[in-house]
Order: C-alpha cells, then structure tokens, then sequence
C-alpha cells in the first residue's frame, strides 16, 4: 500500500481558503498513513509541496499504480457553472481508461438539476470503485444515480482537529468577551439575497440588545465572481447592519485562517466549513442553510443549533443571543464529540483508499 500513488482532486485552488485547507489535511492524513499524494489543483494553487496543475504534468501521472481520488466538498454540483463538474468527470473517466483507480470520500451530492449533471454524476459514479459520501441525503443521491459502490462517511473537514492543531487557536478561557464570527455563502442570486437580508437582521437585533458586542465578518471565498465572492456579500451585510467599523478577514492561508478564529466564541452564518473550523476551535455554532447538509455535519454538536432555510430573523437572532448570554456548560461535552467526528473521517479515508486501491 505504501508504494500507492493517490491523486486528491476537488475544487483546489480556486479562491475557497476551506477547500485549500480541505486539500491539506486530507493529503497529511494519507500520509501519515504512508501512501504517497498527489493535489490537483487549479492555476492558484495550494501550496502543498507535491502539487500537479491540469495537463499533461497531471495525466502522465494516472496509470495502473494511481488512484484518483475526489475528495470532499461538492465536486459535482451543476448549480454553478458545469465547467469544474465536467473537468473532475473527464479526469475520472480518463484515469480509468489508463488503468487507474477511481474513488471517492467525503464528497457531498445534490440532486442533479440539469441533464448533463445528471450524466456527468452518473459516469463518475460508475468509474468508482467506492463512492464515499458525507452524509445520508447524498447517499440517496449516489444510490438513485447508480453508483457501483457507496460507502456512508463524514465531512473530511474534522480532520483538522488533529492535522492543524498547532495552527488553529485553544478556545477562549471562560469569562472571555464574546467575540461574533459571521460567514456567509451565495450559490445564486436570489439566495444570496435571502441570506444578507437574514444576516443584518440578525446583527441589527443583536447589536440593539448588546451594542458592546464584537463581531468579525470572515469571508471564507474569494477571487470568484458575484454572488459567489464571500466579502462583496459580508460588506451588504455590513452595510445593512449598520456596522461601519466592522472587522473584516480574508484568509488566504492556514495561518490567517487560525488568526481569523482567534478569540472567536459563537460563530453564525452559512459556510459550512467556516462554522465547521470555528467549532473545532471551541465555538457555539449558529447554522443557516440547508437542513439536510448542516444537520448531518453538526449532528449532536452540543452548543450548536440549525436551521434550515427558509427561516425567520427572530428565530435566528433569539438562538445567537442564547448563544452568547448562556455561557458555554457544554463545552467539554462539544470537545469530545468533536475529537470522535475527527476519528469517524479518518477511517472513512482511510477504509476508502484501502477499497479503492488499483487492482492488479
């Protein structure tokens, strides 16, 4: 197994600082297993010392001792632009055609809305030996697009708690001021809208009950066109909340993002993998989005409520505010279902690159 090449593919390298990050400990989980690996990124880069750009450099690379391997987030989402679902199907048919291996772990699936991303799912699904998912609803998906071989996991994000655990901040001491962290994500439009509308009301409630509170907006995506450039949305929000000194944080590296989270006690907003970092870091987690995705992802999270969308500012604005007056009984409890999430996405790799390993 040791002399495997495993080639990471997903939406590296684009402008999203969590899927960079998803890249990096899913890479040093693998290889604290031993295995070698290899991140496909795109023209930015990751900065992972053992990188291959698309292109020749990258396919001379799948051949009979390689598995290609997509790993977390959304590879397959046709709700944006096909251009990056249809790039990761034909890698997946091509490594199958020069021998290699094709699997999957972590992923998230939603139901195709178009045709062609129906198709593109569905040829990925059968080039896979294992198609592992983070979460049942995508199972259902994997299943009803006929793939060979599903396998139920979790997010890869948990990794972190043990990848960058020197990096990312201790959680505040009790008694600590209470810091506000807000992301937000706009995959259309008119979500987008429905999302900065919800935030600053949010915010407005919170501020005209506690003035004195801080808040730090952290924009997770960037260098991406609206409405899927994280700080154009987050300076609506600003603006609309009436916040004019607001901190703002564009993290572009590990480093920046473990600055991001420092003093950081609740943490509300839409990114799934913002809210994810936040509460490996101690945070209380206050979810907007779809239900089904980041209910499974903070499942028994103690300290963390979700909601699903559409939903009412009150609501929202009366579980942050819970959140920040209550204290934090339940941090222990939230430590140690934590660290088991990190232990369920290691073997979830793990059993995935085991299963999906050349045959030979």
């Amino acid at each position: 197994m040791s002399g495997q090449t495993i080639v990471l593919a997903g939406a590296y390298g684009r402008g999203n600082v969590a899927d960079d990050l998803l890249a990096r400990v899913t890479a040093s989980a693998l290889r604290r297993d031993g295995r070698r690996v290899v991140v496909a990124a795109d023209g930015r880069g990751t900065g992972d010392p053992e990188e291959a750009r698309s292109g020749a450099s990258l396919w001379r690379r799948l051949d009979r001792d390689t598995q290609l391997m997509l790993a977390g987030g959304e590879p397959l989402n046709d709700s944006w632009t096909l251009d990056r679902a249809r790039q990761l199907a034909s890698m997946c048919v091509l490594a199958r055609a020069r021998g290699a291996s094709v699997s999957a772990a972590g992923v998230s699936l939603e139901p195709p809305s178009t045709w062609r991303g129906a198709q593109m799912a569905r040829a990925v699904g059968a080039a896979a030996r294992v198609l592992g998912v983070r979460d049942s609803a995508s199972l259902e998906v994997a299943q009803r697009l006929g793939a060979r071989r599903t396998l139920l996991g979790v997010d890869l994000g948990w990794l972190a708690v043990e990848e960058l655990a020197d990096l990312l901040p201790e959680a505040p001491p009790p008694g600590s001021r209470d810091l506000l962290m807000v992301t937000i994500e706009g995959e259309t439009e008119a979500i987008a809208r429905r999302r900065i509308a919800l935030l600053a009301g949010v915010l407005r409630a919170l501020r005209a009950r506690y003035p004195g509170v801080e808040v730090r907006l952290v924009a997770m995506q960037r260098h991406l066109p609206a409405p899927h450039d994280d700080r154009a949305l987050l300076e609506h929000v600003a603006r609309f909340a009436h916040l004019a000194g607001a901190e703002m944080v564009t993290p572009t590296t590990v480093e920046e993002v473990a600055a991001a989270l420092s003093g950081v006690t609740v943490a509300v907003g839409c990114r799934p993998h913002g809210l994810l970092l936040a509460s490996i870091c101690g945070a209380r987690i206050v979810a907007v989005g779809n239900v089904g995705r980041m209910g499974a992802m903070f499942a028994d999270l103690p300290g963390t409520t979700v909601f699903g969308e559409p939903c009412e500012v009150d609501e929202v604005a009366a579980a942050t505010v819970e959140a920040i007056t209550s204290g934090d009984p339940l941090a222990p409890a939230r430590r140690r279902q934590v660290r088991a999430r990190c232990d369920e996405a290691r073997n979830h790799l793990r059993t995935v690159a085991m299963n999906g390993c050349p045959m030979r």
